[in-house]
């Protein structure tokens, strides 16, 4: 079990639930252990099983022997119904953690938290439908007859081309200049499959040039998503396109953690360094 507490500590989800699979196989009664539950439940948790990690944090609360763990199992059960999208109920615990547990509360910058619960509940009451209040996604070929605006594009072009989902694509400099292109979006963390705060995307692009970059360069790629507030919190995802082939189109997968805002700008740079 504490080898499993410190695979937990160190991040390594999928080694700790090995480890407490075999626990439950070859000594079942831990099982109604306090340091089992907690386990189990912060596996649960990482893995967006919300539901069985819930059940397991309760047990804590049955168990007075483990009443050690109770700040951190109140703050599972609020993150757990954060990530479910059950807003009333996450706000319920935050604060319940908060009169019981007032520094741990502050460690977890649950005012923080509570505040931008409360504005997305103020945004749900606000919105005429409910795809008023969430996020829905985003896609653009850039195509003049799209809906939905793709954003400010400074310093290239949009230009007739052989794109994927149109015949417009992006024009853009490399190197030795860097270009972005910022656009407006919602915070995924409303989506019910972004419970994590995680936005995921696809980038697809072409080279012009057959022989660019040369072999002794390196394109790369940052998306940063960045907090519409005061404080601009940025997160920054940043890839490099290898050669691996002779085909001239390319495409990247990149995955981010939202900022704590209710809304965000995304931001896309290019470019081309020497390897």
């Amino acid at each position: 079990m504490r080898i499993a507490e410190q695979k937990l500590k160190a991040g390594e989800i999928q080694a700790t639930r090995q480890l407490l699979e075999r626990v439950e196989l070859e000594y079942p009664g831990r099982r109604l252990d306090g340091l089992y539950c907690f386990l189990r439940a912060e596996t649960d948790r990482h893995a967006g099983r919300y539901e069985e990690a819930l059940r397991h944090y309760e047990m804590i609360f049955k168990l007075p022997q483990w009443a050690g763990y109770r700040d951190r199992a109140s703050y599972g059960i609020a993150d757990s119904y954060w990530r479910m999208g059950e807003l009333d109920k996450s706000l319920k615990w935050y604060k319940n953690m908060k009169e019981a547990f007032p520094k741990f509360h502050e460690e977890k910058k649950g005012d923080a938290v509570e505040k931008l619960i409360e504005g997305r509940l103020a945004r749900i009451k606000a919105a005429k439908t409910p795809g008023e209040a969430f996020f829905q996604g985003f896609r653009t070929g850039f195509e003049p007859q799209e809906s939905e605006w793709f954003g400010q594009l400074p310093g290239f072009p949009v230009v007739r081309a052989p794109g994927l989902d149109g015949p417009h694509a992006l024009l853009m400099d490399t190197y030795p200049r860097e270009t972005g292109g910022p656009g407006r979006l919602y915070s995924p963390a409303e989506e019910p499959d972004a419970g994590q705060q995680l936005l995921g995307g696809d980038l697809v692009s072409r080279y012009h040039s057959p022989d660019a970059p040369i072999a002794t360069q390196v394109a790369f790629i940052h998306t940063r998503l960045i907090a519409d507030t005061k404080a601009k919190e940025e997160v920054l995802a940043a890839a490099n396109l290898y050669r691996t082939s002779h085909h001239q189109w390319h495409k990247l997968t990149f995955k981010l953690k939202a900022p704590p805002a209710q809304d965000c700008n995304l931001k896309l740079s290019f470019t081309i360094t020497p390897a």
